[in-house]
């Protein structure tokens, strides 16, 4: 049996409930092995589809306005 390689591209089917502007919930699927797993946040989904690790608030410093 082959092992998959870790940094292979994954197939997933996403579906998306939205309830407002800031929150939203849904379903991943895992295309291979079938598992789903339910989101409430867009760290979760991230989280789901084995994304890397983020920190919570962008470490970006914002462009001041021009006045």
């Amino acid at each position: 049996m082959n092992k998959p390689i870790p940094d292979e591209p994954r197939s997933y089917v996403v579906r998306v409930y939205r309830r407002t502007a800031r929150w939203f919930a849904g379903y991943v699927e895992d295309v291979r092995s079938g598992r789903v797993q339910q989101f409430r946040s867009a760290n979760e989904l991230w989280s789901a589809i084995g994304g890397p690790k983020r920190k919570s608030k962008s470490t970006v410093p914002r462009k001041e306005s021009r006045s």
